[in-house]
């Protein structure tokens, strides 16, 4: 993989083929990887490219300010979703925007540079990709209004979120994951795609307040998923009207705050699964009866627990 990103801030970036040290996020199944360190932190770099598109999945830590610049070309459209952390963006000297968690930007022009801002945070993550031209005009014809050039943000809704984290958690070897990315990434274009000729309307925006809340609601679900914590409860321990709660919540997230914990023990339940727990036991460490876990796996993944060993091998 030839790398564009280069840094505006500090020394030349020095690339290397492998995980930077200590590495712990997520490994996107069958992709290339770069990765740089220094004293600002380190930017992880993982990327898997077909005829029809090219998928980049980046994480980075920023120890100090921090600026990138990246040059894309070739691309119908290119977009870009925050999954975590948040950054300043420039294209081409046009525009400006921040992108925060859960926030995704469509552009489409066949060549531009992008400039970021970061400012020091422990992880920042995101999902790029660049989409052909006969994909591009496949879709379009189920958007008879489709507009972009260069859009702004909007918030993912749950659908895309899912879709990414399924890519990313891709279960197949090399057998099945090129067809399983293909019609994957080919859905994940249409979630943009629909989301985008969709109005955003009028709504109000939250407070620093309200996010402050909405994030340590997330932290309260997120420290034990084998529990249920009821809305209700979950207002009065953030002190956030439960409506409100929810709103925000789904703002931030894509999510409403029960989805977002199904959303969590999916995720750890084909982790436990790949690391050879039985379905019994997985059941227990994420808040399921054995019977019921394997019913709200089938509906997530749209395949049962008891299949996840035979993929892997």
């Amino acid at each position: 993989m030839t790398c564009n990103i280069q840094t505006l801030s500090h020394e030349p970036l020095i690339w290397k083929d492998d995980f930077p040290p200590g590495f712990a996020g997520l490994h996107l199944p069958g992709g290339t990887i770069l990765s740089a360190s220094g004293e600002f932190g380190h930017l992880c770099v993982q990327e898997y490219s077909t005829e029809s598109f090219c998928l980049r999945y980046n994480e980075f830590r920023f120890d100090q300010p921090f600026i990138l610049q990246a040059d894309i070309a070739d691309a119908a459209l290119f977009s870009q979703l925050v999954l975590n952390g948040k950054a300043q963006q420039y294209i081409s000297d046009a525009l400006q925007w921040p992108l925060s968690k859960n926030q995704f930007v469509l552009v489409d022009h066949a060549s531009l540079q992008m400039d970021a801002s970061y400012s020091p945070q422990s992880a920042f993550s995101s999902i790029e990709t660049l989409f052909s031209e006969q994909w591009l005009m496949e879709m379009k014809e189920l958007f008879p209004g489709y507009k972009i050039g260069m859009a702004f943000p909007r918030w993912a809704d749950a659908n895309t979120l899912d879709q990414v984290y399924t890519i990313l958690r891709c279960p197949f070897d090399k057998n099945l994951r090129h067809h399983f990315f293909d019609s994957r990434v080919r859905e994940l274009l249409y979630f943009f795609l629909r989301q985008q000729s969709v109005s955003p309307g009028i709504t109000k925006q939250p407070s620093e307040k309200e996010l402050i809340a909405v994030h340590s609601a997330a932290s309260i679900i997120t420290a034990d998923i084998s529990k249920h914590v009821e809305i209700k409860e979950l207002s009065k321990k953030v002190n956030l009207n439960e409506n409100r709660l929810k709103a925000v919540f789904r703002i931030v997230f894509g999510v409403g705050p029960y989805k977002f914990l199904v959303k969590l023990r999916m995720q750890q339940a084909l982790d436990l699964l790949k690391s050879g727990l039985s379905v019994k036991e997985t059941a227990a460490k994420t808040g399921y009866r054995p019977t019921d876990l394997t019913g709200r796996f089938i509906k997530y993944y749209g395949f049962p627990p008891s299949a996840v060993k035979k993929m892997d091998g």
